[in-house]
């Protein structure tokens, strides 16, 4: 239970001087340059703009953004020279925030990193000190991993800096770096006179991991001395979303609930819902809360919400709220109103980790017996309390904490109790200032931008009334129309197609309902499969349907079902029942079909590959897998290749791919050789040719002479039958009656009507050459001839040939 303790003259007395607050500047500081990054590289045209968004903005609706990949060594530098010539101790804060993605897939991109141009001995005028202090997003892992796709914001002074150049992880903090060098000052680091060097750059580029993509900076801030500057970037345009108007009442609570507790124990709230008192600033009624000495000193009354639970809090645009108070018939006190309290949550752990309070007294001259206005929004807010020295303003506040987020801030101990991050509180500690008294609140108004991109700023209006609203206005009555949105589903279609949401209203009114819409990503995503739309839909009074409409951008790649939302926001008049739907778009393209081709290669000698094409018909935007295996034909697995098998991955949108299987060469003729590749689904695809041919050509020895008869001019060739044995030797003897040292027999055989030598023999000293059938690998279905050739020509030989069966 959180006890709320207000002192007695804190609480409610003029908190005297705050701190200096924030300083809020744009990029009027900040100017472009570009350049080359190599030795002699040339100033270029920086490719940077102001933009809107993307997604929610860090601060404000927009960024700046820098685009690489218009050559490979673009460097882009956002610079400021603010801080030159400051010394590198005074440097108190450094933060900012980044978001990157790629322009043409592949790895995650490297956010824009930030440059401190520093002279180690503080004289500008010298160069040979000068270093160059690199915060890389990527070598500070313990800050946060690098994702692509979304705002992160990095913390330089908290971080490890790299002294002139990358090394691949953090070296030293600036802290460290100023102590080895407490002389050291941030300088100009200008190039000539046209190119100006401001100390602090951002850059993106000059590196392997930033090409071919987008970086966008914002909500920089630099603290120097204590006095932060935020500097928020590009264009800042939200779009009104309009108001609801809701009346609270004591059977439509809109989303309030009451509660009330003291020190020790929860306690049954006291509060009613009241007409009057006076003229109330919105209808005729207001809800009282009141305190009494004689009931309970100690009693804290609360009307909170949990319907802004989960809203960052530089999301608010606008908080106000109405008081009236009075004090008891006796009770010279003047009282105090109402004031507001906000839980928030700064690291995101989900528990609350401050209480912000909003204090009338503290903003202005509260009065008795009268209704004044508070603008909590742009007031002065203390911190876990009311603290002079803690008194700081949201801005200030979600400048120092930019994620906190408003949390339920609920009672771990009884989860039965009501609970919510935002409360109108009144009582504790026993002040005089808020206590015996009458507590009025009313006309409650909070809007805030929409989460998605923070450019939509639409609201609620709460009437606080005794009775329900007729149905008339005021938006609490049980006859007030509700707006809801339907799903919807279109097939993608090859040239355009369109997304029709129907929108009916229930309770249909004599005045025309007006709703605001918006579309947020799903797996569909804007700009490419389909066009982000917002505005506002009227359906005209006395009607009960309507419908928004939502282009989608067709193509033909296979790729899954996809989906976004359309969601509802401000009815200028009425409540909103099914605000959000889904919109589905189906695919229609064709499954991706995979084909196998033939392949040819030449034997060689030393290994060689045939590589078999595979390609996809239909790219698709997964990845196709399939599954390959070889089988011979008249190529053996294991002595004219090796047996292949495996799956083939093609990636997402590619067409080709191959398949590779080795072939096992040797030195012997003979005929060409084939085996088969058969290809198969793995999963996601279909095969349509799953068969090819790969072709082993055989390209051993030329062939020799063909005509026996010619083989040696004075040699007769001799059929022997195939039956002859000549000296036991199956198939062939020469003979020579005069062998010299240098005669050679040659055995050829001929196949096909060409003939390949396939062994030699010198000629005996007894004049004889044998071949045996092993010489011929066994083979008895070639012709073969013997060729004797020797340098003497009185060699007399005999050419013999057989024809073996």
């Amino acid at each position: 239970m959180l006890i709320v303790g207000i002192g007695t003259t804190g609480a409610h007395a003029n908190p005297g001087p705050a701190p200096a607050p924030i300083i809020v500047r744009d990029g009027a500081h900040w100017y472009t340059q570009a350049y080359e990054d190599t030795p002699t590289g040339d100033y270029t045209v920086p490719e940077q703009s102001d933009v809107t968004g993307p997604q929610h903005a860090p601060y404000g609706t927009g960024s700046h953004k820098m685009t690489i990949g218009q050559y490979d060594v673009q460097t882009e530098l956002y610079r400021t020279d603010d801080y030159d010539n400051t010394n590198l101790g005074d440097i108190t804060r450094l933060e900012y925030s980044t978001f990157a993605r790629s322009t043409s897939g592949g790895a995650d991109r490297q956010p824009t990193y930030l440059r401190l141009t520093v002279d180690d001995d503080g004289n500008a005028a010298t160069t040979g000190d000068r270093h160059s202090l690199f915060f890389f997003p990527g070598n500070n892992p313990s800050q946060q991993p690098v994702v692509n796709g979304e705002w992160q914001n990095w913390n330089v002074v908290d971080g490890l800096m790299n002294v002139d150049g990358d090394s691949g992880t953090g070296e030293i903090s600036l802290a460290d770096y100023h102590a080895a060098h407490t002389a050291a000052i941030l300088v100009n680091n200008r190039f000539d006179i046209n190119h100006d060097g401001g100390a602090v750059s951002l850059i993106s580029g000059a590196a392997n991991t930033m090409t071919n993509g987008e970086y966008f900076v914002d909500r920089v801030i630099v603290g120097k001395n204590g006095q932060d500057t935020l500097f928020d970037f590009g264009p800042n345009a939200e779009t009104d979303g309009g108001t609801t108007q809701l009346t609270v009442d004591p059977t439509h609570p809109q989303g309030w609930a009451h509660q009330a507790y003291d020190d020790a124990v929860y306690l049954t709230s006291d509060q009613q819902f009241v007409t009057g008192p006076g003229t109330p600033p919105k209808g005729t009624g207001s809800l009282k809360m009141s305190l009494s000495t004689a009931d309970n000193p100690d009693r804290v009354e609360l009307f909170r919400t949990e319907q802004y639970d989960g809203t960052l809090v530089r999301d608010l645009r606008t908080l106000t709220y109405s008081t009236y108070s009075r004090a008891n018939t006796g009770n010279n006190t003047p009282q105090q109103p109402a004031y507001l309290r906000l839980s928030v949550d700064n690291d995101g752990n989900g528990t609350t980790d401050a209480s912000l309070f909003f204090y009338p007294a503290n903003n202005g001259a509260p009065a008795q017996s009268t209704w004044q206005t508070w603008d909590a929004a742009n007031g002065v807010w203390g911190v876990n309390g009311d603290q002079a020295q803690q008194s700081i303003t949201l801005e200030d506040y979600v400048v120092a904490h930019p994620d906190a987020t408003i949390v339920k801030n609920e009672d771990a101990a009884d989860r039965s109790q009501v609970d919510g991050g935002l409360a109108f509180i009144v009582g504790g500690a026993g002040s005089s200032a808020q206590m015996d008294g009458e507590y009025f609140l009313d006309d409650i108004k909070i809007s805030k931008v929409d989460a998605a991109t923070g450019s939509v700023n639409s609201g609620k209006e709460f009437d606080l009334e005794p009775t329900p609203a007729g149905g008339g206005g005021g938006g609490g009555g049980t006859t007030e129309p509700s707006v809801s949105i339907g799903d919807a589903q279109v097939s993608e279609g090859n040239a355009g197609a369109t997304l029709t949401f129907p929108v009916t209203v229930a309770n249909p009114s004599s005045q025309p309902v007006t709703v605001h819409y918006a579309t947020t990503d799903g797996t569909a995503k804007a700009g490419s499969d389909y066009t982000a739309t917002s505005g506002d839909l009227t359906i005209p009074a006395g009607q009960t349907t309507g419908h928004i409409d939502v282009p989608v951008l067709s193509d033909t790649v296979n790729e899954p079902d996809e989906t976004l939302t359309v969601t509802l926001t401000s009815p200028g008049y009425g409540t909103l029942g099914d605000d959000s739907a889904t919109g589905t778009i189906t695919n229609d393209d064709a499954e991706p079909a995979v084909s196998v081709g033939d392949a040819q290669v030449s034997e060689g000698n030393s290994g060689a590959t045939l590589s078999f094409p595979v390609t996809v018909a239909n790219p698709s935007s997964q990845a196709v897998t399939v599954h390959y295996a070889t089988s011979d034909g008249t190529a053996k697995a294991g002595s004219d290749y090796t047996a292949t098998s495996g799956d083939l991955t093609i990636p997402a949108g590619q067409t080709t791919g191959h398949i590779d299987v080795p072939v096992l060469s040797d030195t012997v003729e003979e005929s060409d050789e084939t085996l088969t590749v058969t290809v198969t689904p793995a999963g996601y695809g279909t095969v349509t040719d799953g068969s090819a041919t790969g072709t082993i050509v055989n390209d051993d020895e030329a062939p020799g002479p063909t005509n026996p008869a010619v083989i040696h001019p004075g040699i007769q060739a001799e059929h022997v039958p195939a039956t002859d044995s000549i000296d036991g030797y199956d198939l062939i003897t020469v003979n020579s009656s005069n062998a010299g040292a240098d005669a050679m027999v040659k055995l050829y055989r001929v196949k096909d009507g060409v003939a390949k030598r396939v062994k030699s023999k010198v000629l005996g000293e007894d004049g004889k050459a044998k071949f045996k059938r092993a010489d011929l690998n066994g083979d008895k279905k070639n012709f073969y001839y013997a060729v004797v050739t020797a340098t003497d020509t009185n060699l007399r030989g005999v050419t013999r040939t057989a024809e073996v069966r």
